[in-house]
């Protein structure tokens, strides 16, 4: 019995060893394997996937929800909208960001221009976050009482942790 036990943890093992050297090799041969898929990063470079990401989750939502037609149109010019006036800020960020990474290494850069750079990028991630509070309110304003509902209560799930919150039990 005893041979088995250590014979299966030594297997096991072994296999988390594998499965850990497997991905540390793909991780460091390629840098793609490292970045979560639907982060800006990866569709950075590709305006097509960002816009079938876009799309997919807009229908998605739309699913979710069960818009009619006239709200698909009046919701697909709000989020276009909000695109349109973010991506020009989000590149400056990207930008900004390679900048203040370079600025770490760089002995000759105080901490007083780190902290400036740092409170740009902040003003930049504020005035995006801003203007997707006021798309949300206008939202808000084109979905029904049971949509709105049913939207709080997947934010009720998603933060609390209790998927039951997110389940539509009227059905």
């Amino acid at each position: 019995m005893k041979m088995k036990v250590k014979n299966l943890a030594l297997q096991s093992l072994l296999a988390v060893s594998f499965f850990s050297l497997g991905y540390f090799g793909a991780v460091t041969t390629d840098p793609a394997f490292a970045l979560d898929p639907v982060s800006p990063q990866m569709t950075a470079g590709d305006p097509q996937l960002r816009e079938a990401l876009k799309n997919h989750f807009i229908n998605k939502f739309f699913n979710l929800i069960d818009a009619t037609e006239s709200q698909k149109k009046e919701l697909n010019a709000l989020f276009d909208e909000q695109c349109q006036f973010a991506t020009p800020i989000r590149e400056k960020m990207r930008s900004k960001g390679l900048r203040m990474a370079e600025m770490i290494a760089d002995e000759s850069v105080s901490d007083q221009v780190m902290l400036a750079e740092a409170d740009e990028l902040k003003a930049m991630r504020d005035e995006i976050a801003t203007r997707r509070r006021n798309t949300m309110i206008k939202v808000r304003s084109v979905l029904t009482k049971e949509q709105k509902e049913l939207i709080a209560n997947r934010i009720k799930a998603r933060l609390t942790g209790n998927p039951r919150l997110g389940l539509r039990l009227d059905r």
